[in-house]
């Protein structure tokens, strides 16, 4: 683990190991951080279990193109180091810090409107998550999708300015997504009846993070028979990607919880 730093109220600030030359005598505000040289893609991680950060924090300093320059265990923490380094991603696990969790995504937004905000989630509290994608989220990600997913995300958001990617966003369904986590659209439910066994099937799947290759290994089909499994399936569903057909199907429990060979998928849980 790497040592906490302590700032100002005494609340925790972590940081990972060779990407900023901090020790216990630098805090994230109220003292002069060393000079270093970072890339223009900045990213602030906020979240309170230790397993998973440090599973992020493997996952994200083999990636070149965004570096971790904090990693926040309180939303005091998170806005500090926003303040102090301004990081283009703020990637905040939602379940951190439950409704708390909203009045920390407020705040940022109040001084910081260019941040792209992505959140991770176990979508184990629809309420939660349909509240938050109202305050100008970029990208959901949910915990049991592989990690190249998250990866994927990023570099989406990169080329990306934070108004086009919430106009994009509001665009492609997400009031589809938010009827669907709030269980009272009727049009939503009448879409799930219309899916076939074999595409709920994929659907399971899918929410389970496989590729549409090991989809295809599993079910013996072929790949392209996936393919057409899934346009259909973002046909009836009205979603027009896989990351939204994620939300979607978690949400509205079309995904079973435990199968036999889950643990095949390396996931974001921690």
């Amino acid at each position: 683990m790497v040592p906490p730093i302590e700032i100002d109220d005494g609340q925790n600030v972590g940081f990972s190991p060779g990407l900023l030359p901090l020790n216990a005598e630098h805090s994230c505000v109220g003292s002069r951080m060393p000079e270093v040289s970072l890339p223009a893609r900045k990213l602030v991680v906020a979240c309170t279990n230790v397993w998973q950060l440090a599973g992020l924090r493997a996952v994200l300093s083999s990636w070149a193109q965004f570096v971790v320059v904090a990693e926040a265990t309180t939303p005091h923490a998170a806005i500090e180091c926003i303040k102090r380094y301004d990081p283009t991603v703020l990637l905040v696990d939602l379940e951190s810090w439950g409704k708390q969790t909203l009045s920390f995504l407020q705040d940022v937004r109040a001084f910081n409107q260019h941040i792209h905000v992505v959140l991770l989630s176990d979508l184990e509290n629809p309420g939660l998550m349909k509240e938050a994608m109202d305050l100008d989220v970029a990208a959901v990600v949910l915990k049991v999708q592989p990690t190249h997913v998250l990866l994927r995300q990023l570099e989406l958001l990169d080329s990306i300015p934070v108004k086009s990617t919430q106009q994009k966003q509001k665009a492609q369904g997400t009031e589809l997504i938010k009827g669907a986590l709030s269980g009272e659209d009727n049009a939503v439910r009448a879409r799930i009846q219309r899916l076939t066994d074999r595409e709920r099937e994929i659907i399971d799947y899918i929410g389970k993070g496989l590729t549409n290759k090991e989809i295809a290994i599993r079910l013996d089909i072929s790949f392209i028979t996936v393919r057409h499994h899934l346009s259909r399936i973002f046909s009836k569903l009205g979603t027009d990607n896989r990351q939204k057909l994620l939300l979607f199907a978690h949400a509205n429990q079309l995904v079973h919880r435990q199968t036999p060979r889950d643990d095949d998928v390396s996931s974001l849980r921690g």
